[in-house]
């Protein structure tokens, strides 16, 4: 059962499919890889940078992400090989989009997530795929990893942000 559980998270964590439309006013691309594209919540990041009161080396924003092309290969070869019960198998398949709340420490270069959760593509969440961890450990920026590529992307898109923002003053 353990294991069924273990593949299950370990498929149902990359999965991520490309049906799903974002608005182009609140989300943001910022980075992609072989299996997935990344993108951030640009109304959460753009509270945080506006707020005088923050923190400006620790940003919190949503990330979400969703899977390319060659990630659905990948996920459906893991998925012809794999055991897993049809219902699991149909919960898979339905998923759209990965919802994860990231808190980025820019000056010690670190990383966490605190919460994650699967949608479906209408937006409801899928069962049994909520992870919280309000007191997750802070990672260091792995070279060459997806957490590396999502601070990048955040980091990028906080520059630019603050370049844009001095430009209007």
């Amino acid at each position: 059962m353990n294991k069924l559980r273990t593949l299950t998270f370990f498929c149902i964590f990359f999965i991520v499919m490309t049906n799903v439309v974002f608005a182009a006013d609140r989300w943001q691309w910022i980075a992609s890889n072989d299996s997935v594209d990344f993108f951030i919540d640009m109304n959460t990041i753009k509270s945080v940078m506006d707020d005088p009161h923050s923190d400006k080396s620790k940003i919190y924003t949503w990330v979400k992400s969703q899977t390319t092309a060659g990630g659905m290969q990948s996920l459906t070869k893991i998925l012809q090989d794999s055991d897993l019960d049809e219902d699991v198998l149909a919960d898979i398949k339905n998923v759209a989009y990965r919802m994860s709340y990231v808190e980025c420490d820019l000056e010690k270069r670190q990383i966490r997530t605190v919460f994650s959760q699967l949608f479906h593509a209408d937006a409801t969440p899928v069962e049994n795929t909520i992870k919280k961890t309000p007191d997750a450990e802070w990672l260091p920026i792995i070279p060459d990893t997806r957490s590396e590529m999502i601070f990048n992307g955040i980091q990028r898109y906080i520059s630019n942000y603050t370049d844009s923002l001095q430009q209007n003053m």
